[in-house]
């Protein structure tokens, strides 16, 4: 059961950014028909992914020259550290399996919705 689906409204016009966002919600709405033993490891290839997506994203705000680099930049980096901290409470236990998946909805819907918008407002009206 998907949690958060994908529909064009979400495309912010890079077809690339567009297929890394429907594979990141591909993978988060995975999170919920999956045990707990699964999820370790589920978690650390989509952390991995992430940041090759903000790679990527963060090359086209560049080319684009979008005028808010350094603050979306600096929310990846915010965000990267916050991944790491709930993973590492994660595998500590101070934070349970639906605790994670709560803050990974939260964060892609926020991400594209609010953060990729914007770029994508850019992009289109320079």
């Amino acid at each position: 059961m998907s949690v958060f689906a994908w529909s064009p409204a979400l495309s912010v016009g890079n077809r690339e950014i567009d297929q890394q966002h429907q594979e990141l919600i591909k993978r988060i709405n995975h999170l919920p028909s999956i045990d707990a033993p699964e999820f370790h490891d589920l978690i650390e290839h989509l952390l991995e992914y992430c940041f090759a997506h903000f790679e990527a994203e963060e090359h086209w705000m560049r080319t684009l020259g979008y005028p808010d680099y350094r603050e979306h930049l600096s929310r990846h980096t915010q965000l990267g550290e916050r991944f790491h901290d709930f993973f590492r409470d994660y595998v500590d236990g101070r934070v349970d399996y639906a605790g994670f998946r709560q803050f990974l909805f939260g964060w892609i819907k926020h991400h594209i919705l609010e953060e990729d918008m914007k770029i994508a407002e850019f992009a289109r009206n320079g």
